[in-house]
């Protein structure tokens, strides 16, 4: 019995030790070959996304720069679009008072102008009639002769101080 079960027993391990050659064999070419792919792939694929990483790192690293570059941009074309409003809200305001002065101005002259045409016509009719009635009263003056030498005696008395 001794034997028997040493058989067993040996046939046991054989058949283990077969079984465990035979996973092993397996293993080797099979299994391992496809772990090793799948491992290789795996490390290929978390360096094409490590890589990935990088580049979009990197660029959103320039996009934060160019966000910024924009920015600042923005904030001067504005500041220029302020002064440029300001500048053109005086310009504006300067020519408007320049324009009222202008009208002003205008108002004044076509005032005056208005009275120096009133006062011509105004002496287009009276004119005459002054005329006339003067040469009536200087006829009337001067009728009489004695006046006459009284007015010239008093002309060359004024004109004799003036020279002296």
């Amino acid at each position: 019995m001794f034997a028997s079960e040493f058989s067993v027993i040996f046939f046991k391990l054989l058949n283990f030790a077969a079984l465990l050659a035979l996973f092993t064999f397996v293993y080797r070419k099979y299994i391992r070959s496809t772990i090793v792919q799948g491992i290789q792939g795996e490390k290929e694929a978390e360096s094409l996304l490590n890589e990935r990483i990088i580049t979009l790192s990197q660029k959103g690293h320039n996009l934060n720069d160019d966000i910024s570059s924009q920015e600042k941009l923005c904030r001067s074309l504005l500041e220029k679009a302020d002064r440029w409003r300001s500048v053109t809200e005086r310009e504006y305001e300067n020519r408007r008072l320049k324009l009222q002065e202008y009208e002003k101005n205008m108002r004044n002259l076509v005032e005056k102008r208005t009275k120096v045409l009133e006062q011509q016509r105004i002496n287009a009719r009276m004119v005459p009639k002054v005329v006339h009635y003067l040469d009536k009263e200087v006829d009337a003056i001067f009728s009489d002769k004695q006046r006459v030498h009284e007015y010239t005696n008093i002309l060359i008395q004024g004109m004799r101080k003036s020279q002296s």
